[in-house]
């Protein structure tokens, strides 16, 4: 459901010589990735920092302000995708090519038009091709949700296929399931513990993650989901913490949130059955208003 994107600086450099008509493009390549896109940063943040260089650079005041309010939602709505290894005096696009594989980006976004086409797994690409690009095919066939057919995948399937990017360089997880606190069935139980250790294993340092789940405070059921907590936390490194609220002051729906990033899960925790089948689940792309 999201996509790892590395922008080469100097792509701001080619929309700039096509004038109006290149920034044009260029805004709304950057108005698209809001919605499905993760932004690649090195460890040395050269990333920003160039960008924002070559957004000084445009002349024309309209597109040069529209482009850094789009850059600087980009770059708040995270997590990022941190390209480790960065030594500060590599062209930022060539280190990208090397790393691209090891750090899952799906697509390099440069003006350069002599990079690798085979043998890597990403995808680059100027402005001009963008539209034509696996990468957009790709992202235009998702839209704005997709459905997962009864029995389709298994637990892990569905967490690793449409939350596995998502989750990966996280900080802070919120998991928003109004249903939790008012009945914990057999299968709900089941699903929070197959979430709580998914994540441990995805995460590259999960003792640094908090996993919050926010439910409806029903005394009825909360203290049995308050015990499932409390005994998971001392089996992993997560940090898992349990917020309730009135049952009025949470909307009639479930959400993944991850920093920026929301997706609108119909079923929230509860994916698949006790026998590890998945359900028939829509999963959406929203602004998360829940928050």
């Amino acid at each position: 459901m999201y996509f790892y994107v590395f922008i080469d600086p100097e792509i701001i450099s080619e929309a700039t010589e096509h004038g109006q008509m290149g920034l044009g493009r260029f805004v709304e390549v950057l108005k698209g990735f809001r919605t499905d896109c993760l932004m690649a940063e090195t460890d040395l943040w050269r990333v920003g920092e160039e960008i924002k260089g070559k957004i000084k650079a445009i002349a024309l005041p309209a597109e040069r302000k529209e482009i850094l309010e789009l850059i600087i939602h980009l770059w708040k709505q995270g997590p990022f995708v941190e390209m480790k290894g960065d030594g500060g005096e590599e062209e930022l696009v060539k280190f990208a090519v090397e790393v691209g594989d090891q750090f899952g980006i799906d697509l390099i976004f440069t003006p350069s038009i002599n990079l690798p086409d085979s043998g890597v797994s990403w995808e680059a690409s100027t402005l001009t091709n963008l539209h034509s690009t696996r990468f957009s095919q790709t992202r235009g066939n998702i839209g704005k949700s997709v459905r997962v057919k009864k029995g389709e995948l298994s637990f892990e399937s569905i967490c690793e296929k449409h939350f596995g990017k998502m989750v990966a360089h996280a900080r802070k997880i919120t998991i928003v399931d109004y249903a939790l606190g008012e009945y914990l069935g057999g299968s709900q139980y089941q699903n929070v513990a197959k979430w709580v250790r998914w994540l441990e294993f995805k995460l590259e340092c999960p003792k640094q993650v908090e996993l919050v789940f926010k439910t409806v405070n029903n005394s009825r059921t909360i203290k049995s989901l308050s015990n499932l907590i409390r005994d998971l936390n001392q089996q992993v490194e997560l940090n898992l913490v349990l917020n309730t609220a009135a049952k009025g002051d949470l909307p009639h729906r479930r959400f993944l949130i991850v920093e920026g990033k929301c997706l609108d899960i119909d079923l929230g925790v509860d994916i698949c059955d006790e026998d590890d089948k998945c359900r028939s689940v829509e999963i959406a792309y929203t602004e998360g208003r829940s928050r």
